[in-house]
């Protein structure tokens, strides 16, 4: 009997292993979430339910392909081997949602129009479908200011806004964004005076130094919830029962709400090689969309990542790297690079994410980023649309467009690298910066570089060979300074200011600031060949100017003050917020505030970038040189100065110039914004 058992279970391993020999190489496995199958084995007419499903069957060098729906799943993608991706893909032209986000559900009226529920996590996020929703606040938009602080108790400016608070807001959140380094916290609110109009906040870094001049707003607590869509949570960490609360916009909406869970990463691959994801959409995830850590040979195609809590993409500890023609927004981060080796990032939108949009540090080398449209990280922390720092050698930087940052491109202990052929265009501080005295050895090729809040480039380190570039403040301010700079060299360039400015700064050389071109190079001996001249863009605004942080108590939609030391305004003209293509006229201007209509949607979170269009209503940004630009013939050889970059092309998702979209279609939840 026992000699017959063994005898069994002998022929059932040699059956899986008979199977396994004939099974055909680079097979290909279906999933269907609607699919009913009893006996689902992966075949296109008998699909997997679940995306896990299919993956477990992996053998290297299979595709797994995804047919239309959405996954709530958290998957890991075993690798393939050379020559041989195991891939994980959208059925074509499909729309496969993959989402780290759970069903919240058991909705039960609490008072008028809220509803509540509980769960088991806290989330830090709501959706109706993939939208976000707001976190109730007070106020609603634009900030308060602390008039003192002293340590963890504030002073609010105002005693009767304070009134207005609710008594019971102890428990809730203050979010915090103070001068000390100006930096953001999010706080428990321990006690609240509002006779005397201060509150007590707990505190949760020990970076946190609070002064006069914070700014704050209350949030995250169901008594603020006073318009639809807003929604707060109360709990207990411990017991693991949290309360949420919503005031729905509609009541179906109630049933399309969903949280990411924080222990949710949506798409993982790890310690692995030989990897292919194509054409899925990632989102909601309470952590990372796309996480690939110790991983070589590695390709990320048409994906769209949205909505995630942490990066987009983030990538540790991997060789040989390509993300490319994916829709990366509104996550924490766009796409991160940590001790990477080989990477390329190229023809991808990555826009509108909460602090940075691509970032590139810890140690990274032979890192190319090329033809991609970087944009609108204008948020929280310091925002930059590229981020580089901490041991970072050998970039190329090539043909890319960055529009409307905080900061375009922020560089610190990196040595080497090419910056060639790319528009970067509106900022509220430095465009390119080489910071800390520690980002050196550089070549800038052929770049258009305008419309900065400061201006075009910060130089702290040492050799930087600067050539055929156009550089635009469209303000007074000098295009950079080359102060304390070691090995600089600059020729062919054209520099400008902006039209109609009564005093301007060009350049900085060790003996002065110089509000021409000729007296620096007379000072300096430097860019003898260069112009100072109007560049004669296509079609671009005449002048930049930001709202004034410091004053954004004073601003309503409408009516903002500027920060000073902004070029001539007058009534009457053009305007456009961060770059958004809506056109807005100047209707009165006082001293140093201006009037506008159509009024924003909310009042300014930061110093938006105002670009100043003149006369003209037509927004379509073309930076390219016109025929009569003193800069034409400028670059060695006859040949024109600046960057050839079709900027409408780019923002329609076309990076190599045929007229064809590159990119994956974008969800109609990822509209552009406007401000």
């Amino acid at each position: 009997m026992a000699r017959n058992g063994y005898w069994v279970v002998g022929i059932l391993a040699g059956s899986v292993l008979l199977a396994s020999a004939c099974r055909t190489v680079g097979a290909e496995i279906w999933v269907d979430g609607a699919s009913e199958s009893a006996s689902a084995n992966g075949t296109e007419k008998a699909p997997f339910k679940t995306i896990g499903a299919a993956l477990k069957a992996v053998e290297p060098g299979d595709t797994v392909t995804v047919r239309a729906g959405v996954y709530r799943e958290s998957v890991r993608v075993p690798g393939g081997k050379a020559g041989s991706h195991t891939t994980l893909r959208a059925a074509g032209g499909q729309r496969v949602i993959i989402s780290g986000a759970a069903p919240v559900t058991g909705w039960k009226k609490h008072r008028d129009g809220v509803y509540t529920t509980t769960l088991d996590f806290r989330p830090t996020r709501l959706l109706v479908g993939l939208v976000e929703l707001p976190v109730a606040r007070t106020p609603n938009e634009g900030w308060w200011a602390a008039a003192g602080a002293s340590d963890l108790t504030y002073r609010a400016d105002s005693i009767d806004r304070m009134k207005t608070v609710p008594t019971g807001l102890v428990g809730g959140e203050a979010y915090l964004w103070t001068r000390y380094g100006n930096t953001f916290f999010t706080v428990p609110v321990a006690t609240i005076d509002r006779r005397k109009g201060s509150f007590t906040i707990q505190r949760t870094s020990k970076w946190m130094k609070t002064g006069a001049g914070d700014r704050f707003y209350f949030q995250n607590h169901p008594s603020l919830i006073d318009r639809p869509g807003e929604w707060a949570v109360t709990g207990d960490k411990d017991a693991k029962i949290f309360r949420v609360y919503l005031r729905p916009s509609a009541e179906a909406d109630l049933k399309r709400i969903s949280a990411p869970r924080e222990t949710r990463q949506v798409v993982s691959v790890y310690s692995t090689a030989y990897v292919r994801l194509e054409g899925l959409e990632i989102v909601a995830s309470a952590k990372n969309g796309i996480a690939v850590n110790r991983s070589k040979n590695i390709t990320i195609d048409k994906c769209v990542v949205h909505s995630n809590g942490g990066g987009g993409i983030a990538m540790r500890d991997c060789t040989d790297m390509t993300v490319k023609r994916c829709i990366v927004h509104r996550n924490e981060h766009g796409v991160t690079l940590h001790t990477m080796k080989n990477a390329t990032i190229t023809q991808c939108d990555v826009g509108y994410n909460r602090v940075d949009g691509l970032v590139v540090s810890w140690n990274s080398s032979d890192v190319t980023v090329r033809n991609n449209y970087l944009h609108h990280h204008l948020l929280w922390g310091h925002p930059d649309n590229f981020q580089i720092y901490r041991g970072v050698k050998n970039l190329q930087f090539v043909d890319n467009l960055l529009l409307a940052g905080g900061q375009s491109m922020m560089m610190e202990q990196i040595e080497g690298g090419l910056i060639k052929g790319n528009m970067i265009i509106g900022c509220g501080a430095y465009s390119v910066i080489f910071g800390h005295k520690n980002a050196n050895d550089f070549r800038m090729r052929n770049n258009t570089v305008a419309f900065s809040g400061y201006g075009c480039m910060s130089l702290t380190g040492r050799t930087y060979d600067v050539q055929a570039n156009v550089f635009v403040t469209g303000h007074a301010g000098p295009m950079y300074g080359v102060r304390g700079v070691k090995g600089y060299t600059g020729d062919r360039n054209l520099f400008w200011n902006a039209p109609g400015l009564a005093s301007k700064k060009v350049l900085v050389s060790d003996k002065a600031w110089h509000n021409d071109l000729a007296s620096f190079q007379t000072a300096s001996g430097l860019e003898k060949r260069s112009i100072y001249g109007d560049p004669k863009f296509r079609n671009a605004p005449q002048s930049l100017a930001i709202i004034d942080s410091k004053r954004l108590t004073e601003c309503t939609r409408d009516t903002w003050p500027l920060r000073k030391g902004h070029p001539p305004m007058s009534a009457g003209q053009v305007i456009e917020v961060n770059f958004d293509g809506v056109a807005r006229r100047v209707l009165k201007v006082t001293g140093d505030t201006i009037t506008v209509s159509p009024a924003l949607k909310a009042k300014p979170a930061k110093g938006w970038l105002v670009a100043n269009w003149g006369g003209s209503s037509k927004l379509n940004l073309d930076l390219r040189l016109g025929g009569a630009s003193p800069g034409a013939q400028l670059a060695e050889g006859g040949h024109s100065v600046g960057s050839s970059i079709d900027i409408g092309a780019y923002q329609q998702g076309d990076f190599n110039g045929d007229g064809t979209r590159d990119l994956p279609n974008s969800p109609k939840e990822l509209a552009p914004n406007t401000w």
